[in-house]
Parts: structure tokens; sequence; C-alpha cells
């Protein structure tokens, strides 16, 4: 409505705006209060007929309606400004909701990192331990065989 009643919404926004403001019952109070003091004065100077109290009339109307008019462009803006921080504290919200996010994201990467890495690693470590048992039992066979064979051919020889 705010930017309409500057006019930045086109014509029609002008008076979709006009309207609004004439409908409310602030203004409507105001020019018919104005307007019945325009009146009586004039009426007590039997006058109320006359040009000047036309006039009289179109003036006190007219400084009403610029004065309502101004102070209800300030309550617009107003609103148009809280609506403008409502959406600045939103927008905070959501970003620190979203860097939260990201935070807590990469946190538990870090957690998976870790424990893929410490399960790799075991398994590592595992199957070095086979491969080395395995070497170790053919080292003693071989040991076995060569001694026996020492103690064979030794024996024979001897």
């Amino acid at each position: 409505m705010y930017s309409n009643a500057l006019g930045l919404g086109g014509a029609q926004g002008t008076q979709d705006a006009q309207g609004a403001f004439q409908a409310g019952p602030g203004y409507d109070y105001a020019v018919k209060q104005g307007l019945q003091g325009v009146m009586r004065n004039a009426s007590s100077l039997g006058n109320i007929a006359s040009g000047n109290t036309a006039m009289a009339l179109q003036d006190r109307g007219n400084q009403l309606a610029n004065q309502e008019y101004g102070g209800w462009l300030n309550r617009l803006q107003g609103m148009d400004q809280l609506g403008l921080q409502t959406a600045g504290a939103q927008a905070g919200v959501s970003q620190g909701l979203g860097d939260r996010l990201l935070g807590l994201a990469g946190d538990r990467a870090g957690i998976n990192w870790a424990a893929d890495t410490g399960t790799g690693a075991a398994r590592g470590n595992y199957e070095m331990g086979k491969d080395q048992s395995g070497a170790n039992i053919f080292g003693g066979i071989m040991g076995g065989l060569n001694l026996g064979a020492r103690l064979l051919g030794g024996g024979m020889g001897g």
C-alpha cells in the first residue's frame, strides 16, 4: 500500500491507495468535523450561503485531506519498515540455521571419515597380521625342514 501511495504501483495503485485512505475512519471523521466547524462559523455569522463559505469549506477539506494523508503515509511507512526489519530478522535466523546445519554436516563428515579411516586401518592391520602369521608359519616349516635335512645329512655322513 505504501508503494502504491507513493505512486510506484501506477495509476491503478495510486487510485487503490487513495481509496483505502478515504475509506479509513480517521479521515472521514476529521473531514466531517472540520466541515461542520466551518459551517457552524458561517452560520453564526449569517454567511452560510456565501462564496466565502464555499471557499472556506473547500480549503478546510483540502487542508484536512493533506494533513491526514501525510499522517497516513507516515503510518504506512512505519509498517513498511517493520516488514523490512522482520524480513531481515527472518533472513538472519535462516542464515544461522543454515550455518549450523552446514557445521553439523561437516562434523558428521569428519566423524564418518575418522570411522572409515579407523576401520580401514584396522582392516589393513588385520590383513598384515594374517600375512605375517602366514609368513611365520612358512618360515617355521622351512626352518624345520632345514633342521631335518641337516640332521639326516649329518647323521648319514658321520
